[in-house]
């Protein structure tokens, strides 16, 4: 997997980089993008009051990273992956282990 920004993804190749591997861009309030050889899905999040974006990369990575270990599909991953980051920015600072684990169950 590959994760990029929108800023990023203006240096890369992303559908020449997506036939080698499974590239996620991640769109802010617009949720995300799976390109996957060469074919995009769109995968929206819940609208969400933006208080303080830190840690919302890293709790989109670890929500993936949790559907894809758990099983589920692409979509679904991504679609736990864009609750885990809106975790991140409807607060100022990052939720803990237990206000995660709380939402996911």
């Amino acid at each position: 997997f590959l994760r990029l920004n929108r800023l990023e993804s203006q240096f890369v190749k992303v559908k020449e980089v997506s036939r080698k591997t499974i590239v996620l861009l991640t769109k802010g309030k617009d949720g995300c993008t799976i390109i996957e050889r060469g074919k995009e899905l769109e995968v929206p999040t819940r609208p969400l009051l933006e208080k303080d974006p830190t840690g919302a990369g890293d709790l989109f990575l670890g929500g993936f990273a949790y559907g894809i270990l758990r099983g589920y599909s692409l979509e679904k991953s991504a679609q736990v992956a864009n609750y885990c980051g809106g975790l991140a920015v409807g607060r100022v600072g990052i939720p803990t282990k237990i206000k995660i684990g709380e939402n996911l169950v």
